[in-house]
């Protein structure tokens, strides 16, 4: 079994080796991983002592944090309409491994956030939402990328359905 850095297992840089394994599984310790792509092989030793390939796969290390999402719209105490539209911007990726981002987006009725009354997640810029009670709400957003890492919340605004 053979770890190494890239996603060429003919050309990347070993990190770990381990010979005679006769399990089906292996935990490859010692190992300390930096953000980026791996791929893992496993050959299997012939009768003639030739050595062939039986399996490579990859996989990716992502322990950057998505950068916190800036909102624009509605903007802080603003006045709207139901159903919401709500826009904002993402800054940009500064991994080295750029995954997928799922933006959240969270309603309250108090600054604190301890009554969240809507909630909604996507992949895009923009969300609307409906909100059937008149009165003062609060929102903010926060990223969570395909790794599991989480960004800071937003800035908190407050806006007013009549």
């Amino acid at each position: 079994m053979s770890l190494r850095t890239g996603t060429n297992y003919q050309t990347g840089t070993i990190v770990y080796t381990q010979n005679n394994i006769t399990t089906t599984s292996h935990t490859a310790t010692g190992v300390t991983f930096s953000e980026g792509e791996y791929v893992w092989g496993v050959k299997a030793n012939m009768n003639q002592g030739n050595s062939t390939i039986v399996f490579t796969n990859t996989f990716k290390i992502d322990g950057t944090l998505p950068g916190i999402p800036v909102q624009q719209n509605p903007v802080n105490l603003a006045t709207v309409t139901s159903p919401v539209s709500f826009t904002w911007t993402n800054p940009q990726d500064v991994g080295q491994v750029q995954s997928p981002i799922i933006i959240h987006v969270e309603l309250a009725s108090d600054i604190n956030f301890t009554t969240i009354v809507e909630s909604s997640s996507t992949q895009n810029n923009t969300v609307d939402i409906t909100i059937n009670q008149p009165g003062n709400y609060y929102w903010r957003l926060y990223n969570v990328d395909e790794a599991g890492n989480q960004s800071g919340y937003s800035t908190v605004s407050e806006f007013t359905i009549n």
